[in-house]
């Protein structure tokens, strides 16, 4: 902001603003223009809405645009309960290859290491 200094003899010195001109920008008081551009509008459609994180990104880009920037913010996500239902097969085929076969392979190594230092 532009101003004037004035000493009067004696005085301290008395800033006094100097008065705007009818067209400075300054004076008044425009919002910045504002842009969010995004690639297509998939992302906010009823479908997608709730996928990773875009129901946040764009209630948080319409926040940002009406000047709202107090209340951007990502909100917690919901706790789902996701199961893996198997059946009695697949139960038996998880179990034998995590109990038995993939800690009988390194027993094996050191079985055969034994025997060929003993030979």
């Amino acid at each position: 902001m532009a101003g004037i200094r004035i000493r009067r003899a004696g005085s301290a010195p008395v800033h006094v603003a100097a008065p705007a001109a009818a067209g400075d920008a300054s004076a008044e008081k425009k919002p910045a223009p504002k842009l969010v551009c995004f690639g297509d509008s998939d992302f906010a459609t009823n479908i997608r809405f709730n996928v990773v994180g875009n129901g946040d990104l764009f209630i948080n880009s319409i926040n940002w645009l009406a000047g709202r920037a107090d209340i951007i913010a990502i909100r917690p996500k919901k706790a789902d309960n996701k199961r893996l239902d198997l059946s009695a097969r697949s139960n038996t085929v998880i179990f034998y290859i995590c109990v038995l076969l993939l800690p009988a392979i390194p027993m094996a190594a050191g079985i055969r290491i034994l025997i060929r230092r003993f030979r």
